[in-house]
């Protein structure tokens, strides 16, 4: 981790036990109002009661009414002050991630850290369960999320009581997909040194 975030995670108490981040993709609807803590604020508690901390992050601009929220539900804020390589350390130390960002589930599967799947306005959270194998593959509506709490607190148990088996499977996915990836573009350059003539590089072997 960086300097800065192991001051912040020193100063915000990170490691005074198991923690779940929660990213805002489609969820500003669900913000609070008024006395209200908003269909969000009540996810959080929910989650909360399974004994993990709340981070919840908000480095765009439409996530930052995520601050009100940490600020009702006694969680932690993780807002666009932070390095985005901070969230590398965040995800690797978490329980798990409620996301419909399409990047933090592809930073989290690196480093192991499971996720429970949120909508956003595309298909990409779609193609990354598939792309990373992972056992849901629909994720949950963040326009709905008062009709789907207890399905979303649910899958977050399943994770917190599997865990360490799926963080191990992400990684091995993600090792894997990062392997096809380097392969796919040593394949392509091969061919678009054909289609110019070119010869490959000298290979210079062992003495």
């Amino acid at each position: 981790p960086t300097a800065g975030f192991q001051r912040w995670s020193e100063a915000v108490g990170l490691d005074d036990g198991p923690y779940f981040c929660l990213s805002a993709s489609g969820l500003p609807m669900s913000a609070p109002r008024g006395a209200w803590d908003g269909a969000v604020g009540d996810l959080v508690r929910a989650i909360q009661s399974l004994g993990v901390r709340p981070v919840l992050l908000a480095r765009d601009p439409h996530c930052q009414f995520l601050e009100e929220v940490a600020r009702r539900v006694g969680g932690v804020y993780f807002g666009p002050e932070h390095e985005f390589r901070e969230l590398w350390s965040l995800f690797r130390g978490a329980a798990f991630s409620v996301t419909g960002h399409f990047h933090y589930i592809i930073f989290g599967a690196m480093v192991g850290c499971p996720f429970v799947p949120m909508t956003n306005n595309n298909h990409k959270v779609s193609g990354a369960c598939e792309l990373l194998q992972w056992h849901r593959t629909e994720p949950f509506d963040a326009t709905w999320l008062k009709h789907g709490q207890a399905e979303i607190v649910a899958e977050a148990r399943r994770i917190l009581n599997e865990r360490v088996e799926l963080s191990r499977s992400l990684i091995e996915r993600s090792n894997r997909l990062r392997s096809d990836v380097a392969k796919l573009g040593e394949r392509i350059a091969e061919i678009a040194r054909r289609a110019k003539g070119e010869r490959a590089p000298a290979t210079v072997g062992p003495s």
